[in-house]
């Protein structure tokens, strides 16, 4: 398989957006590959990363993608052993790709499987042309939720064929990553949310039926819970791709809005002027328990120098203005 074979275009050089002031004679703009480009938090972070670097986006669907400056690449998940054929150089590899995360594929070994060896070898051979830095993404899917606080130093307890893949992409890229010198950044999310995100998640599902009048079904939603708005979980991305002293390591993306999770869904019923009858405790708790869910970062701040800055009712507030546009 050779590079002329695949489909290779770019919208716009981009270049006249390239601030060359700060540059010296000599200089190269970063390379930076993000796989998965047509995904919904690559699809934020794009246009933040344009202009500033080279950027090359893999991507199995073409026609979704829209961000200016950036150049795109066709490649299927079952293709990334074709990595380096693709990208002759790269500096920075973000990948994004992974085809086990809808709720019912979640629970299968061979998707899980597939997506883990798709990823481990791109990591291996961006490597191997001299990759400076991988910046993985981490879900919490990596912990088992039982209540308890989930930080930066929580055991890893996975309980699913999706947390388990996850965890062992992990650990495996940062043990390749600590053989070879190349930097290591880690960066885990819980409950990403933003208006252009698939309708069967939480938000955006809640979210279409208060709209639409609808009555919703849930549980009694005495749960704590967080939600980070897609904005920021891009901007911590971007805070990685940028910075040079950033310790390796993990780090959680978490909110520090914790709230029932009734709450939140009252506030955006309040939003959208819905009246639409809310059901609480139509869906049972599993096993009878009230599933609290503690994401935090304990780094945010401190070692990294990232916070979320965008609230829940303001995150609520941009959803309602893109359902007007």
């Amino acid at each position: 398989m050779t590079l002329e074979k695949h489909f290779i275009w770019t919208i716009s050089s981009g270049i006249d957006r390239i601030d060359l002031s700060s540059m010296k004679r000599g200089d190269v703009l970063k390379h930076v590959v993000v796989a998965g480009a047509s995904s919904f938090l690559a699809g934020h972070l794009l246009p933040m990363l344009s202009g500033k670097y080279r950027v090359t986006g893999l991507s199995r669907r073409l026609g979704e993608v829209v961000c200016s400056g950036i150049d795109y690449a066709q490649l299927e998940l079952a293709n990334y052993d074709q990595f380096s054929k693709i990208v002759s150089s790269c500096d920075i590899y973000v990948p994004f790709i992974w085809a086990g995360t809808k709720r019912e594929e979640r629970a299968s070994e061979q998707v899980n499987e597939a997506s883990f060896h798709a990823v481990m070898e791109s990591v291996r051979q961006a490597i191997a042309q001299g990759c400076q830095k991988i910046i993985l993404p981490g879900t919490c899917a990596e912990f088992a939720n039982d209540g308890q606080p989930i930080d930066e130093e929580t055991a890893y307890r996975p309980d699913t064929p999706y947390g388990r893949w996850k965890q062992q992409l992990y650990q495996e890229t940062k043990k390749l990553c600590a053989d070879t010198g190349t930097h290591f950044l880690c960066l885990r999310m819980f409950s990403v949310y933003g208006s252009d995100d698939r309708r069967d998640k939480m938000i955006n599902s809640i979210w279409g039926k208060l709209c639409a009048g609808a009555s919703v079904e849930m549980t009694e939603g005495l749960q704590l819970w967080s939600f980070l708005h897609v904005d920021d979980a891009a901007r911590a991305f971007l805070l990685a791709v940028e910075s040079e002293d950033l310790s390796d390591g993990c780090y959680n993306l978490a909110a520090t809005e914790h709230r029932r999770l009734r709450d939140f869904v009252e506030e955006m019923r309040e939003a959208a002027n819905s009246s639409s009858e809310i059901c609480y405790g139509a869906v049972p708790y599993a096993d009878g328990k009230i599933p609290h869910t503690l994401f935090l970062s304990r780094k945010a701040g401190s070692i990294f120098s990232w916070q979320p800055k965008i609230s829940f009712s303001e995150g609520i507030r941009r959803m309602k203005d893109a359902n007007r546009m």
